[in-house]
């Protein structure tokens, strides 16, 4: 795996109790955890009443159809948070996928209103890489 240069991931010589690699500064393991975060944006079509995500992948293949039919169709559909794991090798990382409306007030400067992100908190071990949609 290529490890990427991740600010507060010092890494010491020295094993924990549990085998993993020791730490090293005034970094706590939550601090890494938040400055892993690796996302990416995708833009999200309504292409005859589906949403597409980038190219050709409807977003119900990423997230189910009822997902799809409420921001569709409900005026106070603002976002969607689905949380989860993702299983990279033999380690799990905490992942999530959003789907997020844009408030145009009623004029769209894009031809997309909603975009669709992956997340993944890779904890510094590697820089992941998305899938193009």
């Amino acid at each position: 795996m290529v490890k990427g240069d991740y600010r507060g991931k010092g890494i010491s010589e020295t094993k924990s109790k549990t085998g993993e690699p020791k730490h090293a500064g005034n970094f706590s393991y939550c601090t890494i955890h938040h400055q892993s975060l690796q996302s990416k944006d995708y833009r999200v079509y309504n292409r005859d009443g589906h949403l597409i995500v980038g190219n050709k992948t409807p977003l119900s293949k990423l997230m189910s159809e009822d997902v799809e039919r409420l921001a569709l169709t409900d005026k106070h559909f603002g976002g969607y948070v689905q949380d989860g794991k993702k299983t990279v090798g033999v380690k799990e990382y905490e992942a999530h996928k959003r789907l997020i409306k844009f408030s145009c007030r009623g004029f769209s400067y894009f031809e997309f209103e909603f975009i669709y992100r992956e997340e993944i908190y890779t904890d510094g071990d590697f820089d992941y890489p998305f899938p193009e949609y």
